[in-house]
């Protein structure tokens, strides 16, 4: 099946998605849509493709493609998504796919209803540091705690996109994704957070009940790092019967402490490796487009974002009962 992609936004997280299909081996950019003329015609010219400044320029056109890449801000996610099933186009969406739990619900049913393939790009399941602990988890015995942390500077202030609970919606749903990937499905959640010195939450911790039993705790503060490198980033510490694992910022190290030896072992990327952000950006976005051209299962779909989003909706109903609420 040949693939022809259009990608939707030209930032940041677009820049990275127009880089994998032009690396990919299975597909080809056939389109992109961008509102700036400027940054548009830098990427039409790079890739010598077309440039539409809005979708409905593109919808109204007779161009070919069968995917596209949603890589506009989170409120402008589920229109659209919307507009392209209805299309019969396979989507790949950027994270959130939307910050209202019903509307994930409703792109479900549509993508199930079309016949489309949606993915979603929870790309830090592909650090290789994650892709060691996940191999090594497979092997395990049990987990009894899982604990992760993010430290990264954020917005004080409401304005545009950025609401009161974009901590929560925007930056966690990556760390909840992350540790429901290593460990399973949360049953129930405990909420604390705070507002330091911002218009915004600044700061929260959760505990987290999993459907395996197991416990664990996630925190992320908007206090960190000023840098590009914003290090330390991440930390996710895991306790098994067999061993502790602590995987550290997706791709610095894997650190594993077995319960039966004095020593630990560390895994580190070989520096002849990509090991950035950008490598699991476009890892997750490779491995849809192989999903799509073979017709296979999609790496990480829809169903995954609407418990992710079941867990964000707990975790706010939480915050204001203070008291474990079910995720449903």
């Amino acid at each position: 099946m040949s693939i022809r992609v259009v990608v939707v936004g030209c930032g940041w997280a677009g820049k990275f998605h127009m880089e994998a299909v032009a690396e990919s081996m299975e597909a080809e950019l056939a389109a992109i849509v961008e509102p700036d003329l400027n940054k548009g015609k830098h990427y039409s010219l790079k890739y010598g493709v077309k440039h539409f400044t809005n979708v409905d320029d593109l919808v109204k056109s007779d161009l070919d493609y069968n995917m596209v890449s949603i890589c506009t801000l989170p409120e402008l996610h589920y229109t659209d998504c919307v507009t392209f099933l209805n299309l019969k186009k396979n989507i790949f969406c950027e994270k959130p796919v939307s910050r209202e739990h019903n509307e994930i619900v409703k792109l479900s049913k549509l993508a199930k209803k079309k016949g489309c393939m949606f993915g979603v790009n929870f790309n830090q399941r592909y650090g290789k540091s994650v892709i060691k602990a996940k191999e090594l988890l497979m092997s395990d015995s049990k987990v009894h705690m899982i604990n992760g942390s993010m430290y990264q500077q954020g917005p004080r202030i409401i304005k545009g996109q950025v609401n009161e609970n974009f901590l929560i919606t925007d930056s966690c749903c990556h760390l909840i994704d992350l540790m429901t990937y290593l460990n399973g499905k949360a049953k129930k959640v405990c909420t604390l957070l705070k507002s330091i010195e911002s218009e915004i939450i600044t700061d929260i911790s959760v505990i987290i009940e999993f459907e395996n039993n197991s416990i664990g705790n996630m925190s992320h503060s908007f206090v960190g790092g000023r840098l590009e490198t914003q290090h330390p980033f991440q930390k996710i510490e895991i306790h098994t019967e067999i061993a502790k694992y602590d995987i550290n910022n997706l791709y610095d190290s894997l650190v594993v402490y077995n319960h039966d030896s004095h020593g630990h072992i560390t895994y580190i990327p070989s520096v002849f490796e990509v090991r950035d952000y950008s490598h699991s950006m476009k890892l997750c976005a490779d491995l849809f487009i192989r999903a799509v051209a073979n017709e296979s299962d999609t790496p990480i779909g829809i169903e995954e974002a609407i418990h992710n989003s079941s867990i964000i909706r707990s975790i706010l109903k939480s915050a204001k009962s203070g008291r474990f609420e079910e995720v449903q």
